[in-house]
Formats: C-alpha cells, structure tokens, sequence
C-alpha cells in the first residue's frame, strides 16, 4: 500500500512539473488588430535569475508591422517594460524582416513582418530570489490598405523554475538559431570610411 502513495505521490509531482512547463505563458492579450502573448522556454527563472522566452504577435490574415528600424515612412514599434516589478535586464531581439509597400507612402518600401512575428527576448532578475513581475505595453502600427497604431499589455509573473523545457522551447530556440548574425559573428568589420562632395 504505501509503494502504491509513494507511486501515485510521484505520478502527482511529475504531472504537476508537466502543467507547470505547459503553462510557461501569459495570457493572451488583444488590441484593436492586434494578439500577442509572452512564452517562456522553461518554467521559470533559472538558478541564475535569467529567462529565456518570446513575444508572440499575430496580425490578421496579410497584414503586416513594422520592425524595429522600419525606415523614415515606417511605425517604429515600441516596447515598454516600465511596469515590471523585479526585473533587471531585458533584451529583445528582432528576425529579419522582408520590405513591403504601404499605399500610404507610394514608391517607398518599409521593413517588417507579414500575419505576426515572435521576438525572442532574454531577461534577468534584479533579486534572483525574488520573482520577476513582466509587464510589457507594445506599440506598434498595423498595415493592410492603411496603416494603424496599435496597442497591446501583456503581463506574466515568473517564479524560480525546476530547469524543465516548456512546451515553446523548441520553436524559441528555431527562431533564436534564424536571427541576422551579428558584424563580429559575420567577421565584418568597418576598414575605411570615405567623406564625398556631392557631384
């Protein structure tokens, strides 16, 4: 009897850590155009205090937003996390975006993303004992005949973790691994610069 409590204690704690690792995500949160939500690879901080997880945007079907240097007649995208409690560090990183017209600015081309985008970020506690509180407001313009502002509040609270993948491990790390390198990772590096006079 008591292996059956210690078996079905164990089963219990495996499940528990399973729904746990599920549930590595916010709620998803809507603006006027715009869903998005916040997904963590793990279950939580690491022993470290750090987090790696994404934004997930979704736009409807063949609309488009801008990335985050989107050129002089694009909208540049804004991520506020003013709102967080405990956070120390948070970094976004962007894929890279295709050019695409906008009827509103004829004969120019912006760059961004068509239907969504998810944005990896990487994150760090203030107090690694404590948890962090995210809370991000994301601006950012939607394109489909016109272009529109668009606003969006996400919010997830994120305690010490066991280290286990979450069910959005996978797909973070495929859009990690399809970032634009960096000039050091590429080996460029900046060997001239002229100053030319027009004509």
């Amino acid at each position: 009897a008591r292996q059956a409590v210690v078996a079905a204690v164990l089963s219990l704690g495996c499940a528990l850590q399973t729904a746990r690792a599920a549930e590595a995500q916010s709620p998803w949160g809507a603006g006027t155009l715009t869903q998005a939500r916040i997904v963590l690879a793990q279950d939580g901080l690491s022993p470290a205090g750090t987090v790696q997880g994404a934004i997930e945007i979704v736009l409807p079907p063949g609309a488009r937003t801008y990335w985050a240097f989107p050129g002089p007649n694009g909208f540049e995208p804004a991520i506020a996390t003013a709102g967080s409690v405990n956070l120390g560090r948070f970094d976004v990183s962007w894929p890279t975006p295709r050019p695409f017209a906008t009827s509103q600015a004829p004969g120019f081309e912006s760059a961004g993303y068509r239907d969504g985008v998810t944005l990896p970020f990487e994150g760090a506690a203030a107090d690694r004992t404590r948890p962090v509180a995210l809370a991000l407001e994301i601006d950012i313009g939607v394109c489909d005949d016109l272009c529109v502002p668009d606003f969006v509040a996400l919010d997830l609270v994120i305690s010490a973790g066991s280290g286990m993948r979450s069910v959005h491990a996978e797909r973070i790390a495929m859009v990690r691994a399809g970032l634009p390198a960096s000039s050091a990772i590429a080996g460029l590096r900046i060997v001239e610069i002229v100053r030319r006079s027009p004509g």
